[in-house]
This record gives C-alpha cells, sequence and structure tokens, in this order.
C-alpha cells in the first residue's frame, strides 16, 4: 500500500528493495476495458518511480505456482536478491530447470 495524487494504492506484493511489483489479476476485478486501462496506468507510475510490475493470471498462480515462483525468483535475482526459491513439497521431486511455460516451447531465458 502506497498514497498517490489518486488516493491509496494497494500492489498485491511489493518487493521494495528489488524494484518489483507483483500483481494477481483475476476476473472479479479485472472485467472491463476500464479495468485493464487502470492496471496499465498504474503500471505505468510504478515504471516512472524505477519499480517493474509483473501481471500474473489464475493459470500462473494455480496450476503453474511452483514454475512462476521459479521465474519471479529469476527475476528477484537479476535485481540482486541472494536468496533461492523452495519448492512446495508436491513439486519437490521435479526437475526444476525447465523454466518454459506448456505451450511456449522455449526458456524466458532466450527471449
Amino acid at each position: 500500500m502506497r498514497e498517490s495524487s489518486r488516493g491509496t494504492l494497494y500492489r498485491d506484493v511489493a518487493y521494495k528493495a528489488f524494484g518489483m511489483l507483483v500483481e494477481l489479476d483475476g476476473r472479479l476485478f479485472h472485467t472491463s476495458v476500464r479495468d485493464r486501462d487502470r492496471d496499465l496506468d498504474r503500471d505505468l507510475d510504478a515504471a516512472l518511480d524505477g519499480r517493474e510490475t509483473v501481471r500474473l493470471g489464475w493459470g500462473q498462480v494455480y496450476p503453474r505456482a511452483c514454475a512462476t515462483a521459479r521465474k519471479l525468483g529469476l527475476l528477484l535475482t537479476q535485481r540482486g536478491w541472494e536468496g533461492s526459491p523452495t519448492s512446495c513439497p508436491a513439486c519437490a521431486d521435479q526437475d526444476s530447470g525447465d523454466l518454459r511455460s506448456p505451450d511456449d516451447g522455449q526458456s524466458p531465458l532466450s527471449a
């Protein structure tokens, strides 16, 4: 949460030390063109403040939570985080080296 000229802004996750915001975009509050436009304005304002916004949808948060966490961990590492993400018990035995989304066929690091 932070104050702005437009009032109080609520962010889902703010990694202040690393200049990164994470927003979870569900259908409940992101159904109209106006909602999307408001979010894009917030992202632009954040960029002016030197912060990057990462927007996640339902599929990234629920069916692919550990893969998404690994990708967010990589983004944070690129910004100076010295930790490492930890897999949940259900994913601990899976290969953590594959960072591709199920349908894209490319590593996010090669883009």
